[in-house]
């Protein structure tokens, strides 16, 4: 009776439910930090106020990229959640945990052992790299949406779906994020790997071509949305000058998912060097497929993000702007990366599987204690926007004001506080139509400028040059001591 209650697909839902509970519990209360939070909200609050479908066909950005999925959830929470944090970091949680279950699923059918593809579920579920996704509410809506799609791609071709299917779900993953590109990739080297199997290569070629069929056809779309766009998108994509640099700071993220600003650093850099260390000499001697199935596997899902991990220093030193990490970007990837501890551990001590599950088990605590420190962090950061906005807030209730902050550039805190006065006119629409403004005083050494926000032709707020201020502003400073607001009386600007 207790071996049919407790099979391994309901050990796998309550492990990653119990997961989700502790995670929910560390970021419960947090609140956005920056303009790219105020940026989706203003972006589902003008398509569920427009009447026209020229919403779902435009560029958002200045970056050529078309994500009408993302669109039609950032309209869904308008409608349902508002302007509230909390719902919309349960639905990036919900999401994060099917995500989970589906890397259960793939192991399992992969690997044919549901002991690996449990660990691997949970690994996955509580790598310390998924707090800037889990407590911050933009990565979350990128990383983890096109990541469930993406998973889901794999899972209904592995399972040997209709083909239509499979590329309905490939679809729905391309209107999401751009790094869906890399699914052909990976959905040609599964088929491969089956066609080695069969000795079938017209079997692979059959199976692969789908994919990268409606690969081209998206670009091509793509890339007559942006010949007929009203204000063509004038960002481009990355690329890296130093490839070798690049490739070895998104191979080591996640063996140092400990955020630079994080005091107790140097304490998690160790163990997690100590954990490394250990797997690989617990590798000596096995089988290869799982660790070379797991590296090529992160390398092609990571493929697309490897140029902007350009600055090897950046996960060991806290540099201005911080907060974000990218690491959402490796909210795919890492589904990969964690079949390899789990599969070899279970593997190497098959005979004695008490020991693998220790070993395993003080990888998956390691995890959480690292991953609660990160989002600790990141809550702290949105409490200190909290504080601007609920400050902001009270003075723009009683009547419409024009505001100003006093900002010292190189510090989160600082750079947080100034998203707020910022992103005002996105925050407070009808505050702005009825006169209210925003500008800012930066101090950056001796010298200091004057800015207003203002909207440009995309609809996106950023900080103009000014000269002029209205004598009646009300002004505050950040106060890097305390992280708090103070009026204050700005100096002159040079």
């Amino acid at each position: 009776m207790s071996n049919q209650l407790l099979t391994p697909s309901r050990t796998a839902v309550l492990g990653l439910i119990l997961t989700a509970i502790v995670q929910h519990s560390i970021f419960e209360g947090a609140f956005y930090l920056d303009a790219d939070d105020w940026f989706i909200i203003d972006m589902g609050r003008q398509v569920v106020e427009s009447h026209t479908a020229d919403q779902w066909f435009r560029f958002w950005s200045a970056e050529p990229t078309w994500r009408p999925l993302l669109t039609a959830r950032s309209a869904l929470e308008f409608i349902f959640f508002g302007t509230d944090p909390a719902p919309r970091l349960l639905v990036n949680l919900f999401i994060h945990v099917l995500c989970g279950w589906l890397v259960f699923a793939l192991t399992r059918q992969w690997f044919k052992s549901s002991d690996a593809a449990l660990w691997a579920a949970l690994l996955y579920a509580a790598h310390p790299l998924h707090a800037e996704a889990l407590t911050w509410f933009h990565s979350g809506f990128e990383g983890i949406t096109v990541t469930f799609f993406m998973l889901l791609t794999l899972w209904s071709f592995c399972s040997q779906k209709a083909t239509f299917v499979s590329l309905i779900c490939f679809q729905l993953a391309l209107f999401t994020r751009e790094n869906a590109l890399c699914i052909p990739l990976l959905v040609g080297a599964v088929a491969w790997g089956r066609a080695l199997d069969k000795r079938d290569v017209k079997t692979w070629i059959v199976e692969a071509v789908p994919f990268l069929g409606l690969t081209l056809l998206n670009i091509g779309f793509r890339l007559w949305l942006i010949e007929t766009a009203e204000h063509s998108p004038e960002g481009s994509f990355h690329f890296t000058n130093s490839l070798v640099t690049s490739v070895t700071t998104t191979f080591l993220h996640p063996w140092i998912p400990v955020h630079p600003a994080i005091a107790s650093r140097t304490i998690f850099w160790g163990f997690w060097a100590g954990s490394l260390g250990a797997l690989l000499i617990l590798q000596v001697r096995q089988p290869k497929r799982y660790a070379w199935t797991a590296f090529i596997g992160f390398a092609l899902a990571a493929s697309a993000f490897i140029p902007n991990f350009y600055d090897s220093w950046r996960f060991l030193a806290a540099l201005p702007g911080g907060y974000e990490q990218r690491w959402y970007f490796f909210h795919f990837p890492l589904a990969f990366l964690c079949l390899w501890p789990s599969q070899l551990i279970v593997h190497r001590f098959s005979a004695r599987p008490a020991i693998g599950r220790s070993l395993l088990g003080l990888l998956l605590a390691l995890s959480l204690v690292t991953w609660t420190n990160n989002a600790l962090w990141y809550r702290q950061q949105s409490e200190y926007v909290l504080t601007t906005y609920e400050t902001v807030d009270e003075v723009l209730k009683t009547t419409p004001a024009t505001i100003g902050i006093t900002t010292h550039e190189g510090l989160d805190s600082s750079e947080l506080a100034d998203q707020v006065f910022l992103n005002m006119p996105m925050i407070w629409p009808d505050a702005a139509q009825k006169g209210a403004a925003a500008y800012r005083q930066r101090i950056e050494g001796p010298q200091s400028s004057l800015g207003v926000s203002i909207r440009d032709v995309r609809g996106q707020v950023r900080w103009a040059p000014t000269d002029r201020i209205p004598k009646h502003t009300v002004w505050w400073t950040w106060d890097t001591t305390t992280n708090t607001l103070r009026r204050s009386i700005p100096s002159t600007a040079n």
